[in-house]
């Protein structure tokens, strides 16, 4: 018969990391990209469109329009003003 054998208990330590990525793309390829470790709100989703406005054109041009799906987010009217200014 075995005695009982005793072993230290590690700690377990559980850890939630998060990452999101925001890409744009063209058919040149990625015009912006963000990566963040937040959920996006409308301060960093607003900073990431400003960024992403440097990277195109002015209408009709290659590269001029934003299409974004229906997320409550991209409704702001800040977001609308900020696209509709360049």
């Amino acid at each position: 018969m075995h005695g009982q054998q005793w072993a230290a208990k590690l700690g377990v330590v559980i850890s939630s990391f998060g990452v999101n990525v925001l890409p744009t793309l063209s058919l040149d390829g990625v015009l912006h990209l963000d990566i963040i470790n937040d959920s996006w709100k409308g301060e960093t989703f607003y900073n990431f469109i400003d960024a992403l406005l440097d990277n195109m054109n002015p209408f009709p041009q290659c590269n001029s329009v934003v299409v974004m799906d229906n997320a409550s987010i991209h409704h702001s009217p800040e977001i609308r003003e900020l696209i509709e200014a360049r």
